[in-house]
Parts: C-alpha cells; structure tokens; sequence
C-alpha cells in the first residue's frame, strides 16, 4: 500500500467511526476522543486532516449529501421526462438513503 493509499485509508477509518458515533450519541454528545478510539488512530491525525469536531461533522454531512445527489441523479436518469414522475421517484429515492442506510444520520442532518 502507497502512501496516497495509507492516508486514504485513515480518512476513510475517521469518517466512519464518525458517522458511527455522531449516530449514536448526537452531534452534541459526540466527542473527538470517541472518534479517535473507534477509528484507532491518534488524535493528531485526526486534527491534521480535519482540524475540529465542527469540521468533522461538515465534511460528513457534505459526503453524505454527495451520496444522496447521486442517488437522486440516478432516480432523475431513470424516470420519465414529466415532473409528477420525477417529483414521486425522488421521494422512493430518498426514503431508502434515510430509513434504510443513514437512518440514525438523519436525524443529525434535520
């Protein structure tokens, strides 16, 4: 494994254990040491690349928005051209993202 690919993976172990424990406990709640234990890293790694709890919950609140515009890109490609069609998919489209897959993340983002 490269180093590119090294940073990568500790990103993408933060962001995990973030989401995990500002699922759990709420933004408010929620502490860096927390996220740190979870993602098995240290604390200067986690400052190094996001600086801030604040930071933390943008830049997942950010990533999670890009999945969900994918999403509904994907729901927008596949419907009809009308928006009563378009305007129902989204809605099929984002109950699945929010009940199924970020349900607990919802709630954070609302």
């Amino acid at each position: 494994m490269n180093k590119k690919e090294k940073e990568m993976d500790k990103r993408s172990r933060i962001m995990a254990a973030t989401e995990e424990v500002f699922s759990r406990r709420g933004y408010a709640q929620a502490t860096i040491d927390e996220i740190i234990a979870l993602a098995d890293t240290g604390k200067g790694t986690v400052y190094k690349y996001f600086g801030s709890k604040d930071d933390l919950f943008y830049t997942l609140v950010s990533q999670k928005h890009c999945e969900l515009m994918e999403q509904m890109q994907r729901v927008s490609d596949a419907a009809g051209k009308g928006i009563e069609e378009k305007t129902g998919r989204y809605s099929y489209g984002m109950d699945p993202f929010f009940a199924e897959k970020h349900r607990a993340l919802a709630g954070i983002m609302f």
